[in-house]
């Protein structure tokens, strides 16, 4: 990442990853969360590591960030309507399966493999990724069946085999 870039931080939880990318690298970062609580946190953790947060979106400068409570769906289809794209894409969904009977909130829903929020989220991630960008996907894998696994088929899938896919098992 260079001074400048722009970076999408999906999932944004604590901002770590948005707080990073414009402290140390200098990007204009637009970190978004579904949750209202996780984005005042981010806020306060950006704060209090000496970030100038900014009111609005297209405000954002090098090393400055914007934190927005949205739906990430109806904001990719806003910033496909823009022309808005991204250097880098961070996806950082829930990825804990949600048990049958169990209805925890909106932020925390994964499905039962655990896989459902990241499959829709890389989904939307072509029509907001610069041509040679980068969209790196923090996931647990689900294997369904031997030798497969789930986050990179579907990364495969959403970009029509039109890129090039790492897996680092952790």
């Amino acid at each position: 990442l260079k001074p400048g870039a722009r970076v999408l931080d999906v999932g944004t939880g604590s901002g770590v990853f948005a707080i990073w990318a414009a402290m140390k690298r200098g990007c204009r970062v637009v970190g978004v969360d579904i949750s209202r609580r996780s984005i005042d946190f981010a806020k306060s953790n950006a704060v209090t590591n000496g970030l100038r947060l900014v009111d609005r979106r297209k405000s954002v400068v090098d090393g400055n960030v914007w934190f927005g409570n949205v739906n990430i769906a109806r904001f990719s289809k806003q910033l496909r309507k823009e022309g808005a794209l991204f250097d880098l894409v961070i996806l950082n969904p829930p990825f804990n399966p949600t048990c049958p009977g169990v209805y925890p909130a909106i932020h925390a829903a994964a499905g039962p493999t655990g896989q459902d929020c990241f499959r829709h989220q890389i989904e939307l991630v072509p029509g907001i990724l610069k041509t040679g960008g980068c969209c790196v996907g923090y996931q647990m894998s689900y294997d369904q069946a031997e030798g497969e696994i789930a986050a990179v088929d579907a990364m495969h899938r959403a970009f029509r085999g039109k890129c090039t896919v790492e897996f680092a098992h952790v």
